[in-house]
């Protein structure tokens, strides 16, 4: 499982209530690259309230299988095996995994899974394995356990 091609996709919003720093900082907590590499775009709300959207793409294999191994370390076993036992509502068809962490907890350094709207998210792809065999890259990688 060493020969893994995988790709990481990573986004937020920084409404206009929030401060920016701080939300730079739930995201480093949670992949932890430095912000220098996230990507800025600002946008404009329903109302007209300025929104930035944050966003991080890692595409070189080590990094990122190091960035998901340190990810799932530091993740709550009661959330890895909400994910495990119903890995149909975290993963696609084609086994991209889909996980949202709760913004303010990130922040304060702690990874836990969350269904409200102020989330970081994070699209995990694992490139280059068959079907069968995705649920054993993720073992490899640490989220799922026997």
């Amino acid at each position: 499982m060493t020969d893994l091609k995988v790709k990481i996709k990573v986004e937020t919003f920084c409404h206009a209530t929030e401060d920016l720093n701080k939300v730079l900082k739930s995201i480093q907590n949670v992949i932890g690259l430095e912000p220098q590499k996230y990507k800025l775009s600002k946008l404009l709300g329903h109302w007209k309230n300025p929104i930035i959207h944050v966003y991080v793409e890692i595409n070189e294999e080590e990094e990122a299988i190091s960035i998901l191994k340190n990810l799932f370390s530091k993740m709550d076993e009661k959330d890895k095996k909400i994910i495990f036992h119903n890995k149909e509502l975290y993963m696609d068809e084609q086994g991209k995994m889909y996980l949202r962490f709760d913004k303010q907890e990130a922040y304060n350094g702690r990874l836990m899974l969350s269904s409200s709207d102020d989330i970081i998210k994070v699209v995990i792809q694992i490139q280059n394995v068959r079907k069968e065999k995705i649920i054993e890259a993720y073992k490899y990688l640490g989220i799922f356990h026997e």
